[in-house]
């Protein structure tokens, strides 16, 4: 298994020696990009999006280390609270036409990070870490007591709530990049609601703008590391039509385009343009906990869990493309960075399919439940309306229908409705995916914390051992015993059967040969971790 690394770029940082070319042509597999606003970006491809235009003060690159951005020196306190951030005085911002708006400033952060908790952004849980983060969410501080300050235009002041020892990598991500606050004031309720008006930093500006169709970025004239920015244009091309990219891509539109029918998969695996991106994101079946919920009943939750048989799934919808997997921190993540990994102090005999095992926790529930037929079963399972997760909705609503004779009813939403109506629990099973914000098995085992309810802990799970354990091992700086109490919450979280990994996901794809850089450039698909082929 090959290593998995914090996405900090996307198609952009081309090595030396390599061929240079004017622009690149790729297919965005979405129906549209979410926007240009920071604070309130929460799809996983606007994250990748936002690595184009804007930077941040760290970035992780490929060997999984910590790296500058827009920080030259980074300082900690003795007793790990307290970073002083010196910033480098060459970063600019610009508009959409490239015209210069001022240098990037360490106030810029502040007001960043402020106007991201003032909104109430579904990312406000990942500045608990930062002081008075936690109280300033839960409204009983306001937003200007956030543990960060403006020193001077070029010293940054930030103050955590604990010491963490992956907080440099947690910088990385994008939520935690500055916004102009000269365009905010500019541009008022019109800020970051088209290229015009916003200002970017970033290697590349979008000139040209439409969300659903078509975005064209520029090479920004005054980025600092010009020297690493050998293309001139990047055009997006937005499209969740999975045959028209791939034929649009064979008819030589697209430089670039992912796979995800199995058929085509197979077609190319003697194709040199072929490669396989295992990315950090581990698919699952996330069940609704809730006093009012089917799930909030275990024994159903265990039929659910070993009656899952993952492998008819893989094979069913992506002809065995995925990593079956039945935990949820993935393997080969977190070595490189802490020295040991993580999976070596936990388990990997979580529950797995054992229908004998299924069939004895129905006839349990059916019990409990004065059922004579598991036809009175019903559970509503809610979707995105993407082709795939139609394909793996109907694989699991059949599957279960003809092993154990229960009724799925399968419901279909927008993207934007089905990401409100799984952060509020309106369903009684969701087929979603969790990947990495920061080096540490922290960023997926955050999920099941009571304090995430209406944020990222949609199976609205509340267990005290584990809100316990939790706060422990993310206060715990000695490696080896935090990751050992990461390990007694993921065995608590699974063996409860809150939650049904199915896969980590693997994206191939096709990328045009004069693309196909060595093995160490940092290619993307994904703001998330990804093995590299």
């Amino acid at each position: 298994m090959k290593k998995i690394f914090l996405i900090i770029t996307f198609l952009i940082i081309f090595l030396s020696g390599c061929q240079k070319e004017d622009n690149l042509s790729f297919v965005y597999p979405s129906k549209e990009i979410e926007g240009l606003d920071i604070s309130h970006a929460y799809y996983s491809y606007s994250m990748q999006f936002f690595t184009d235009i804007y930077q941040g003060l760290t970035e992780v690159n490929s060997e999984g280390n910590v790296v500058y951005g827009l920080a030259t020196d980074i300082s900690v306190s003795s007793d790990g609270l307290t970073y002083t951030i010196k910033l480098r005085e060459d970063a600019y911002w610009y508009d959409y036409q490239g015209n210069t708006k001022g240098h990037v400033t360490a106030s810029d952060f502040v007001f960043s990070w402020r106007r991201t908790l003032e909104v109430n952004s579904e990312y406000s849980y990942i500045f608990s870490i930062i002081e008075n983060g936690s109280e300033i969410i839960a409204k009983e501080k306001e937003v200007d007591q956030l543990g960060i300050e403006a020193i001077d235009d070029y010293t940054l002041e930030i103050r955590l709530d604990h010491p963490a020892q992956y907080f440099e990598s947690l910088l990385a991500f994008p939520l935690f990049y500055p916004q102009p606050e000269s365009a905010y004031l500019k541009y008022q309720y019109d800020y970051a609601t088209s290229n015009q008006y916003m200002y970017y930093n970033g290697p590349f500006y979008p000139s040209s703008y439409d969300k659903s169709y078509e975005i064209v970025l520029d090479k920004a004239p005054l980025y600092y590391d010009q020297e690493h920015v050998d293309l001139n244009q990047i055009i997006y091309k937005v499209s969740n039509d999975l045959e028209m990219n791939y034929q649009g891509y064979q008819a030589g539109e697209y430089d670039y385009t992912t796979i995800q029918n199995p058929n085509y998969y197979e077609a190319n695996k003697d194709n040199s343009e072929l490669h396989d991106h295992l990315t950090g994101y581990i698919y699952s079946l996330y069940l609704n906990t809730s006093e009012d919920s089917i799930f909030n009943n275990k024994d159903l939750r265990l039929a659910m869990a070993y009656g899952l048989n993952r492998t008819i799934i893989n094979d069913s919808v992506y002809a065995g493309m995925n990593l079956e997997v039945n935990y949820l921190v993935p393997d080969d993540f977190v070595g490189d960075f802490y020295g040991v990994e993580y999976r070596d102090y936990a388990d990997d005999d979580y529950i797995l399919y054992d229908k004998k095992k299924a069939d004895y926790h129905f006839d349990k529930y059916m019990d409990q439940m004065g059922y004579e037929s598991r036809n009175q079963i019903e559970i509503s399972f809610l979707i995105s309306d993407n082709e795939l997760s139609i394909n793996v909705a109907q694989v699991i609503e059949a599957f279960y229908k003809q092993e154990y004779g229960i009724n799925i009813d399968i419901v279909i939403k927008p993207h934007n409705i089905f990401v409100e109506d799984k952060r509020i629990g309106n369903f009684d099973m969701v087929l979603s995916s969790w990947g990495a914000d920061y080096l540490d098995p922290e960023t997926y085992l955050s999920q099941w914390e009571s304090e995430a309810i209406d944020y990222i802990n949609i199976s609205r799970y509340i267990n005290p051992e584990f809100d316990e354990i939790y706060k422990q091992a993310s206060q715990e700086q000695d490696i080896e015993k935090r990751f050992e109490m990461f390990a007694q919450l993921e065995k608590i979280v699974l063996e409860d059967a809150v939650v049904i990994p199915i896969y980590q996901e693997n994206i191939p794809y096709l990328v045009n040969y004069k693309y196909v850089m060595p093995e160490d450039l940092v290619m993307i698909i994904s703001h998330k971790y990804i093995h590299l082929k």
